[in-house]
């Protein structure tokens, strides 16, 4: 199945306009080590447990 994969700035995050045509959104909060991560470090982490999660099955 086609994905894409929206990536949104630390201050701003992705438009209200681009969240309401997505079927799903993730957000990764809740970290108490750190304030945020920079789009870049998110992207990776989510490409590594996506990728961990389809070998799986």
């Amino acid at each position: 199945m086609p994905t894409a994969l929206i990536m949104g700035s630390e201050e701003t995050g992705v438009r209200q306009k681009t969240l309401e045509i997505c079927d799903s959104v993730i957000s990764l909060s809740g970290n108490t080590n750190f304030k945020s991560l920079n789009v870049s470090v998110a992207t990776g982490s989510h490409s590594k447990r996506s990728s961990k999660a389809e070998r799986s099955g």
